[in-house]
């Protein structure tokens, strides 16, 4: 539900950038959009995380009764092109990849603020995960590392056999769940080879 709760939290993850003076307009118009969009299926919780393309919140899926995380571009001035080409890409692959060490596609949309396209997607909330940053900052037995790097580099494998590279491989973009199941996400920088060969 987008409330004042709801605006401030987002306010709060956005800091003390002055990305926010320049984006909230924005955002006050493309949120309550997508909010109705996906009303008949999901419930906006609150903001989670703000990174360099996305904002990005936590939704409950009331049909499964789970918490899920929607992504949503960033309003940034001038490069709104950029973001939903970036986003357009990272919803194409997820669909089109799925295995079971990469993060899973659940719904996707658009709305139009400003007579533009915004689009947004949901994926899998990757419960009580933490980054591979903050895993590895820990002591870990032998058998846990290699555990997350098999599955990490099985997802990286599975990605390149599809002719996929990452771009953007770092522990932060790996997600560690208590049970050891590890996650890559953030395919919003990938390099297509064959998109590349028709040049």
């Amino acid at each position: 539900m987008i409330n004042n709760d709801f605006w401030n939290a987002l306010r709060e993850i956005y800091g003390d950038d002055d990305s926010w003076q320049k984006e909230e307009p924005m955002l006050r118009q493309i949120i309550p959009m997508v909010e109705k969009d996906i009303a008949t299926r999901y419930e906006f919780q609150l903001p989670f995380a703000l990174g360099g393309t996305a904002v990005i919140l936590k939704v409950l899926d009331t049909n499964l009764n789970s918490i899920q995380v929607l992504k949503l571009a960033r309003p940034i001035q001038g490069r709104h092109a950029e973001m939903a080409g970036i986003f357009l890409d990272e919803i194409a692959l997820l669909q089109e990849n799925i295995h079971q060490n990469i993060v899973r596609l659940f719904f996707r949309g658009e709305v139009t603020a400003d007579n533009k396209k915004w689009p947004y997607y949901i994926m899998e909330y990757v419960k009580d995960a933490i980054d591979g940053f903050k895993y590895f900052s820990t002591r870990r037995t032998y058998e846990d590392v290699i555990k997350i790097l098999r599955q990490w580099v099985e997802a990286i494998a599975f990605l390149h056999k599809h002719e996929i590279i990452h771009c953007d491989l770092k522990l932060e973009n790996v997600l560690i769940t208590p049970e050891g199941r590890a996650v890559l996400s953030d395919l919003g920088s990938v390099y297509v080879v064959k998109q590349m060969r028709q040049f």
